[in-house]
């Protein structure tokens, strides 16, 4: 390139007047550091002139890993999004909202709340949510999902729940017994019970067992109970302790606890309940009994029906009281057969077995569920949103990865938007279709892992995915935006893609033309052979072979070829070929890559030695680069839809060692230094 046509590519980086100071006025937005001639941005500000709002940071939803098993970073806009820097305001990627684009937008919740996986590890309902713990993984506070009404249910609530009840063709099982203990001596006020999340009215201390169970009766989900006093007493709470044994008659299966609200005062007073097979406290009453009669959808001889809540009763059964007789309750929970079910002209739709030892029921093959095995069951992944178990741990198999609905005719998960996979188990990438707005490659966590650098750019061999806390490893991805792109007008305008969707461009990085006495990296290569070939590695690019009797052009060419390095100086301490049996150092200085850099490598599997030895190229570091990498040189501001530089005035383009050129940062400058 002759310098008429450098001249004119440099008036896109105008040096304005000398006499300018070199901080301007920051914008009215920081102060000149008088020392670095750097503004000092105040706090939501930056930029070179400071004249750019800076965007709030999150955790990131998709990063690289910066150790084995650990990411998500906090990031502008949690990488979820692009930060408007007139307005310091994240525009967020669709599904993903709040001011740093950090939390998951929840599903509508047709019949139900939107709640966090910290929420959701705390509250207990018995109907959504059975078992308090806490939850503080990284996603705690982000990841949001519904919490059902009663009768609702699905990821969005909006599907409804069928009554569900004890198949009444089975037999020999047991109810459900559960235990409230108390002592009231001289005590006053109340107390109330909850079930599945419906609570009684205040019930006196000295309510009898009718008054207990009519309380009981009256809550929707309970069908039946009949409670009974022990010792022979006649109140439910005693000056010596009582304890109301409450058997669920008509509630089948293993049944949350009920809970326990007391407003009991004065005197002494304790009130408990006991499940599970923990006995009453008081008067030698026998332990508690976890019910072992079923509780399924529509008792198990009926076909739910979502979109009403309404069960279709295979034949010869019906409405039962909730305690296997003739009733109101429309959970097929009535009724017995000795044949088995038909459909499509076959027993059990040809897709399971039946025989009077399954009790007369399908055993649906795999793929295939229902009462007779004509719907088809649905894939299932980790859950996106669902309640903790234990400290820590959540993100269960759930059918769609509670992240979409099941069709139960083809079998097929119809997945929330912006999910994707057979079982909705995948975050899609952004930017579009194509993804990472056809800048670079969707990758998981698991795979970006693999790909993360380290301070300066050599992989670090880094894996995501061993240990719970890494749940989304293979769930959600993120873009690796493409790299050594041409980007134009200069030659050596060579840069990559940025931002969550890689819909931005960098700018070329440089040193700062006013820092003083910072120098090249330096690297020695002693090579030790006289035949064959070896080859030089530079954060992931290798040279093609190199000849044992290279010459320091043929070695400049080379190096400078790969993207990572793209310019050098090479000198021979002796002769002109790059190796020989007792050894030529050649000296390596980097004319465009700056900063302390990482080591070159050696591949020397092709390389000979007639004598003396082994072949082989040792690798040193004879001077540490000093010289700043950073964007514009730290003089200007990066146009993020261009990739290039707007030099502060008084600087404009080098060629990376303080001289003008076409490098096209802003690392040369008019002004004194």
């Amino acid at each position: 390139m002759g310098w008429p046509r450098i001249c004119f590519v440099l008036s896109l980086f105008c040096c304005g007047d000398a006499a300018t100071s070199l901080c301007g006025s920051c914008s009215g937005h920081g102060t000149c550091n008088t020392a670095t001639r750097i503004c000092n941005c105040l706090r939501g500000y930056q930029g070179a002139q400071c004249e750019l709002r800076s965007c709030p940071y999150g955790i990131a939803w998709a990063d690289y890993a910066v150790a084995v098993d650990t990411a998500h970073q906090p990031a502008e806009c949690s990488n979820m999004g692009l930060c408007d820097t007139k307005t310091g305001l994240c525009s967020c990627n669709d599904g993903f909202e709040g001011p740093a684009c950090d939390v998951m937008s929840c599903p509508t919740c047709v019949y139900g709340r939107c709640v966090t996986m910290r929420e959701a590890a705390v509250a207990v309902d018995d109907y959504n949510f059975f078992t308090q713990t806490t939850y503080a993984l990284w996603d705690a506070d982000k990841v949001r999902g519904c919490q059902c009404n009663h009768g609702f249910q699905g990821y969005d609530c909006s599907q409804r729940t069928c009554p569900s009840g004890d198949d009444p063709q089975t037999t020999g099982q047991l109810s459900e017994v559960q235990h409230l203990s108390c002592l009231c001596d001289s005590c006053t006020g109340s107390f109330a019970l909850s079930f599945e999340g419906f609570y009684t009215v205040n019930i006196s201390p000295t309510a009898t067992a009718a008054d207990l169970a009519a309380a009981l009766n009256a809550l929707r989900p309970i069908h039946g109970v009949t409670v009974t006093l022990s010792g022979g007493g006649t109140t439910v709470c005693d000056a010596d302790g009582a304890v109301a044994s409450i058997a669920f008659t008509k509630n089948g299966g293993d049944l949350p606890p009920l809970r326990l609200s007391s407003f009991l005062t004065g005197g002494i007073s304790a009130i408990s309940i006991q499940s599970g097979g923990a006995a009453g406290l008081y008067d030698a009453v026998a332990a508690s009994v976890d019910g072992t009669t079923e509780r399924l959808p529509c008792s198990g001889r009926g076909q739910c029906d979502t979109s009403s809540g309404l069960c279709t009763c295979v034949a010869g059964f019906g409405d039962s009281d909730g305690g296997g007789n003739a009733g109101q309750i429309p959970d097929c929970g009535f009724g017995s057969t000795a044949t088995c079910p038909m459909a499509n002209g076959f027993v059990c739709n040809n897709q399971g077995t039946c025989s009077a030892g399954t009790d007369y029921k399908c055993i649906c093959s795999a793929g295939f569920t229902g009462v007779d095995c004509t719907k088809k069951s649905c894939p299932t992944g980790e859950a996106w949103f669902d309640e903790a178990t234990a400290p820590d741990i959540a993100h269960a198999t759930a059918v769609c990865s509670n992240k979409g609905l099941c069709n139960s005719v083809s079998g097929l998960c119809m997945c929330q938007a912006g999910y994707s996979g057979p079982a909705c188990e995948v975050m899609d990438c952004p930017g579009g279709n194509p993804p990472c707005s056809g800048h670079g490659t969707c990758r998981t966590m698991a795979q970006l892992a693999q790909l993360a650098t380290g301070a300066t750019g050599v992989l670090q061999g880094f894996t995501y995915g061993n240990s719970p806390s890494t749940w989304d490893s293979t769930k959600i991805q993120g873009c690796a935006c493409s790299e050594n792109v041409f980007m134009g007008p200069y030659v050596a305008e060579v840069n990559r893609y940025q931002a969550y969707d890689c819909s931005q461009r960098t700018c070329v990085a440089g040193a700062d033309p006013l820092e003083r006495n910072r120098v090249d990296e330096h690297q020695s290569l002693t090579c030790f052979g006289d035949g064959g070939t070896f080859a030089l590695s530079f954060r992931q690019f290798t040279t093609p072979p190199l000849s044992a009797l290279s010459s320091t052009a043929e070695m400049v060419a080379a190096l400078g070829a790969l993207p990572s390095i793209r310019s050098v100086q090479v000198s021979f301490d002796s002769g002109t070929v790059a190796c020989s049996v007792a050894g030529v150092v050649a000296t390596v200085r980097f004319t465009y890559a700056q900063g302390p850099l990482p080591l070159l490598t050696a591949s020397t599997s092709s390389l000979t030695r007639s004598s003396g030895g082994a072949p082989s190229v040792v690798i040193a570091r004879l001077v540490v680069g000093t010289k700043s990498n950073v964007e514009c040189s730290r003089r200007g501001s990066c146009n993020r839809a261009t990739g290039r530089c707007a030099c502060n005035d008084g600087f404009t383009s080098s060629d990376g060692d303080g001289n003008i050129g076409i490098r096209a940062d802003c690392g040369y400058t008019t002004m004194a230094r």
